[in-house]
């Protein structure tokens, strides 16, 4: 018989290296598949720590509790060791879940074999195992690495604990049967022990879900240790591991028969005789309990972790009736069992049947997962009576006991009692428990077959049979985790109202571009799951690509009344409000993303975006940087820091930044200008030039290049080549606006005005409504001396856009608070075309042209007449007025009226209560005073 084999080195090395190679083909194919968009972002293809590599931030950031809502830190490192390895490439990292799956059907099967010395069941076992279709997702899975890892540390964990017994066994073997387990416990300190306890740490710190291996221990002691056996009366059945009686067995084959009848006598007879049979009992099993506290208080740790993990991350669905999770964790049961035996229709969500409640259902039938009530109590008692049944042939077949309730106990963890997220079920789940059933079935067909002449025969053809078409469905499962399209499409043939797949499949559509389409599936996911959050945050971003961002508001907003502390609903809803203008409301959701998730680089990115808008560059600054810090390679931050020093001058570290986007960006055209930018006024031309001419070689033919060219050269008053750059352009493209726009500009800037009109009236002629075009052409005919076209241009331009002047006042001002007061007489004097009775833009200009510091710049007469013209206009109410006509009366040298406008300004000053103003009039009618004494 093949469990009396001996332990044949060279065939248990074929059973492994075969097992391992078919295990490696069939999964082989999973080193093309792409990231899933269900937790793969969250697990490796946007999680910043993942993507920074093995470094000492981010590996003391793996052991925190709570991100995506668990606490398994040995796992966030094995992610983070695959990124430092293979970069983010999904298929080296898909096969590293591969190896880790080979080596545990390889570890299972030793295992199996080290224990109860069977061959070929242990081979049977770990070959479904290996290959049944149920295992596909925790492998194809990237994000499920926790379960293959978990797994790996789970086998050597029971590996070391039977070595631990055996170490026992042999040292106490000379003892008396009552005492060997008592004498085992003095050395449950030792080598193997520890190891046991260190792999299931490390298993726990994989995946939680070990946290029932206290209670597989002691299966293990029953069968196929016989630990609880050791010392059982003479007259009791003992079965080996492979499943043979071993020693005296009774006729009746159970604890004994108790005394009969009904008198005192009988009854105080009964007593004794249960007080015996319990006491017989005590001493093996009370020191297997003691035995497995140090891993239940691993067990018990690692519990209380997970809960607050999940509960901070609001994964544990707390409103969801306990009645409810009772009622699906018992159909589970049987569900759970149904697939192992019947794997198809597998799906990487089942939604819960409570989701599903009162919700109208195609052709209007009820959901396939929903089970009536009187089904769910059936299944409850069925779920009774065969426990009872594998209880009560624990002494013949021992392995059901093990089999059954080890699917029972790892299944625990995971069956729902505590719901975590929305699914009634997950194949995932079936991992570990999988191995009882397995157990179970292999050890009763080779047992109920064994005294058949041609059973080896029968379970060789059988065993084929199964594991063909475990294979041929695990390949075609895995072809459904191809990619997001696949893998969504089938779970949403297969299953009803599965919102989840409805909103993976719409965010891969939307990925893809089509945003219309992704609607309707993000519509239909609200509808069957109105109060889950991410179905209204992906209609809110399809309806934001589609152009309609109103509505994209509304949908932002729903989605944040269910989950307010959602960091990325916040940076979305951000981003949409930029997109409508409104900077001030997008800033207070910025600031919120920020505040939820201060490691999260895209809302760090995004808040300085939105600071940079506002002008508020220094604060902007400090927020690129962060997002930089938390992902060097975020090239949208790079270029953001950079772009926000060059505007705050900080030219030596906007270069380094500009040098860092060329390195991540080397096809970049505009990264390259704006390096160039930085060169050329660092006083650096040769390098500059050389940034220019590769920018030209990466875009020779496009005019919006040369364009962008042209741009970087006015900033730098490089006239002529900006000139240059245009023409091309217009060259390239006839009736382009902007490069049509641009000639004209670098022309008027080296004063030929006469040649820049042509470019403006063609750009009038193109976009007739455009306010701008009509201004540029307007300033162009007056700096020509066509005074009469030049009006109607400008009066056009007001037509068109009404608030142009009090654009232009409004620029003029800001620009010569910064000093650019060039720039900032430009401005003016648009405004004042614009709108040539606008008191403001005449005190402003007027202001500027009689102080300004270089005196060949100012321009008396103008500045006087300005300012009297303001102060008719204002009625002289205004001391600011009176203010500037003293000073422009002191620049052409009227320092008697000068004294007579100041002594004006300050009685208004005194009487408005302005004590700033006032001392500023004092200080100014005393130098026209004291001048006026001089002169005369």
């Amino acid at each position: 018989m093949e469990d009396k084999v001996g332990r044949d080195t060279r065939r248990v090395a074929l059973i492994c290296a075969l097992l391992a190679a078919v295990t490696l083909a069939t999964f082989w194919p999973v080193r093309r598949h792409e990231f899933i968009n269900y937790d793969d972002d969250q697990y490796v293809t946007t999680n910043p720590h993942v993507l920074g590599g093995l470094t000492p931030q981010n590996i003391a950031w793996a052991f925190n509790v709570g991100y995506a809502s668990n606490w398994h830190p040995l796992t966030w490192l094995s992610h983070i060791l695959d990124v430092q390895l293979f970069g983010v490439k999904s298929g080296p990292q898909h096969l590293v879940n591969v190896l880790f799956h080979t080596a545990n059907a390889v570890l299972l099967f030793l295992l199996l074999w080290h224990l109860s010395a069977a061959l070929w069941r242990s081979a049977m076992v770990a070959a479904l195992f290996a290959l049944h279709p149920l295992h596909v997702e925790s492998v194809a899975w990237l994000a499920e690495r926790k379960d293959v890892l978990s797994t790996f540390f789970f086998l050597l964990t029971l590996w070391a604990y039977a070595r631990y017994v055996e170490s026992a066994q042999r040292h106490d073997h000379a003892e008396k049967p009552g005492l060997q387990v008592a004498r085992g416990l003095r050395s449950f300190t030792g080598r193997w022990y520890g190891l046991a306890l260190l792999f299931f740490a490390l298993g726990l710190m994989s995946k939680p879900m070990l946290v029932s291996v206290p209670f597989v221990l002691l299966l293990l002691d029953f069968w196929p240790l016989q630990r609880s056996r050791s010392t059982l009366p003479a007259g009791l059945n003992q079965v080996g591991a492979s499943g043979e009686p071993v020693g005296a067995s009774g006729a009746s084959g159970s604890l004994g028969t108790p005394p009969s009848g009904g008198s005192g006598r009988q009854r105080r007879s009964l007593a004794r005789w249960l007080s015996a049979r319990f006491s017989e009992f005590k001493t093996p099993v009370l020191p297997l309990l003691f035995e497995k506290v140090p891993f239940l208080a691993l067990a018990i740790a690692s519990s209380v972790l997970t809960f607050v993990a999940q509960k901070k991350g609001h994964a544990v669905a707390l409103w969801m009736p306990l009645s409810v999770r009772v009622a699906n964790a018992i159909a589970s049961v049987w569900k759970y069992l149904a697939k192992t035996f019947w794997p198809t229709n597998l799906a990487i969500f089942y939604p819960h049947p409570d989701l599903a409640v009162n919700l109208p259902h195609p052709a209007g039938s009820p959901p396939s997962f929903q089970w009536p009530a009187w089904l769910i109590m059936l299944a409850a008692l069925l779920l009774v009576i065969v426990s009872v049944a594998v209880l009560r042939s624990r002494q013949r077949q021992p392995w059901l006991a093990t089999g059954w309730f080890w699917y029972l106990v790892t299944l625990g963890p995971a069956i729902g009692i505590v719901q975590v997220g929305g699914q009634a079920m997950a194949d995932r789940y079936t991992y570990i428990p999988s191995i009882g059933i397995f157990i179970l079935v292999v050890w009763t067909a080779s047992e109920s077959l064994s005294g058949w002449r041609a059973s080896g025969v029968l379970l060789r053809a059988a065993s084929a049979l199964v594991l063909g078409a475990c294979v041929v469905l695990s390949h075609k499962q895995l072809h459904y985790w191809r990619n997001n399209s696949t893998l969504w499409e089938h779970a949403l043939a297969i299953t009803t109202c599965n919102y989840t797949a409805e909103i993976g499949l719409g965010l891969e559509l939307l990925q893809e571009g089509k945003a219309e389409q992704s609607i309707a599936l993000f519509e239909k996911a609200i509808a069957h799951a109105p109060f889950y959050p991410p179905g209204h945050f992906g209609l809110a971003d399809a309806l934001g690509k589609s152009g309609k961002n109103e509505e994209a508001v509304e949908e932002y907003k729903a989605g944040l009344r269910l989950d307010p502390s959602n960091a990325v609903g916040h940076d979305s809803f951000g981003l949409t409000l930029l997109r409508l203008g409104k900077a001030d409301e997008a800033l207070d959701q910025f600031d919120q993303a920020v505040f939820l998730a201060p490691d999260e680089p895209f809302a760090q990115n995004n808040l300085g975006l939105a600071l940079s808008r506002k002008g508020k560059l220094d604060q902007a600054v400090l927020h690129f940087q962060a997002a930089v810090r938390l992902k060097p390679d975020y090239q949208d931050a790079v270029m953001h820091l950079a772009e926000a020093l060059l505007k705050q001058g900080n030219l030596p570290l906007a270069q380094v930044w500009f040098n860092k986007l060329v390195q991540l960006r080397p096809a970049d055209f505009q990264a390259r200008v704006n390096l160039g930018v930085v060169l050329w006024r660092l006083g650096l031309r040769d390098q500059a030039e050389a940034q220019y001419t590769e920018a030209l070689h990466l875009k020779p033919d496009d005019p919006a290049a040369h364009c962008a060219l042209g741009d970087a050269f006015l900033a730098q008053d490089r006239l002529p080549e900006a000139a240059a750059q245009f023409a091309e352009a217009r060259r390239l493209s006839p009736e382009n606006s902007e490069a049509l726009t641009g000639l004209g500009r670098a022309l008027a800037d080296q004063g030929k005005f006469a040649e820049a009109q042509g470019p403006f009236q063609e750009v009038v002629r193109l976009c007739p409504t455009n306010a701008m075009a009509q201004l540029n052409l307007a300033n162009t005919l007056l700096m020509s001396g066509q005074t009469n076209p030049a009006q109607v241009a400008f009066h056009e331009a007001s037509r068109l856009e009404p608030d142009l002047a009090r654009k232009n006042l409004e620029a003029g001002v800001k620009l010569a608070a910064q000093g650019q007061l060039d720039a900032a007489v430009v401005r003016l004097r648009t405004a004042l075309n614009l709108a040539p009775e606008n008191p403001e833009a005449m005190v402003k200009l007027s202001w500027i042209l009689a102080t300004r510091p270089e005196p060949g710049a100012r321009n008396g007469p103008e500045a006087v007449r300005l300012a009297e013209r303001a102060c008719q206009l204002n009625g002289g109410k205004d001391s600011r007025f009176w203010t500037t006509l003293a000073a422009a009366y002191a620049e052409t040298g009227r320092l008697a009226e000068a004294v007579t406008s100041g002594e004006k300004a300050l009685e208004l000053a005194q009487a408005a209560g302005d004590q700033a103003a006032a001392g500023a009039c004092q200080a100014r009618l005393k130098t026209y005073r004291n001048a006026l004494a001089t002169s005369h």
